[in-house]
């Protein structure tokens, strides 16, 4: 009896990018940055089974993609290749193609191009992504959260050690001023009252002679007198 061919009940119903599960569960897949794991799927839409080698990252592509920066860009393609999960195959420039790149567990069947052969990518580059000893990729560090505290007590002036003092403010209400409240006119300059003078004082003023004025400083009045010419 002839066997029948196996069929798989849930079928793809249009192109997919693969990853083996081996790859996933590497070192340098989970030690991998969220953002990096992610740009590794975009550059995977491009493969189509007989390209590997020759998938490009083009930031004018991968802005469509939701990649706008180019050098976030630059640093995630950093990080692919140093994990060993992607290699690049051809160095790009102002006189030449784009660069290439080619994921690291999947064969290569054209060398058209690149920067050396399948043989030579056999046997140094493919698998890449096993040996990777590097350590986990820092993540970066999540903020630190405010305190839970009013406002007024955030914004005091708190010693360095011990208590602080309670605030004089009142909670509620106004303070009542040390002085009494000035009379402030609301056009115009400030107005302010004479101040009181004791008894003493103007008994002081009384018997001091006047400086200035004639027959009282003993200054003969004709000497105050302006002269008149003729």
């Amino acid at each position: 009896m002839a066997k029948t061919k196996r069929e798989f009940p849930e079928p793809c119903p249009a192109p997919y990018a693969s990853i083996f599960i081996p790859v996933c569960s590497s070192k340098a897949f989970i030690g991998a940055s969220s953002k990096a794991k992610a740009f590794l799927f975009a550059l995977m839409q491009q493969h189509n089974g007989q390209n590997n080698g020759h998938l490009h990252l083009v930031n004018k592509w991968l802005a469509k993609k939701g990649w706008p920066s180019a050098s976030q860009n630059k640093k995630m393609r950093y990080e692919l290749i140093q994990r060993g999960l992607v290699v690049q195959t051809r160095q790009g420039g102002l006189n030449a193609d784009c660069s290439w790149y080619a994921l690291t567990w999947l064969p290569m069947s054209d060398a058209k191009g690149l920067d050396f052969s399948i043989n030579t990518y056999n046997e140094h580059y493919k698998g890449n992504w096993a040996k990777c000893e590097l350590p986990d990729t820092p993540r970066r560090k999540a903020p630190q959260k405010k305190r839970d505290a009013p406002s007024d007590q955030r914004n005091s002036a708190v010693p360095i050690s011990g208590t602080a003092t309670p605030s004089t403010v009142p909670t509620s209400g106004t303070e009542n001023a040390l002085l009494s409240s000035f009379t402030v006119p609301t056009t115009g300059n400030n107005s302010l009252p004479p101040l009181p003078v004791s008894k003493q004082h103007k008994k002081q003023r009384r018997n001091k002679p006047i400086v200035g004025k004639a027959g009282r400083s003993g200054i003969p009045k004709h000497l105050h007198q302006p002269d008149v010419k003729a």
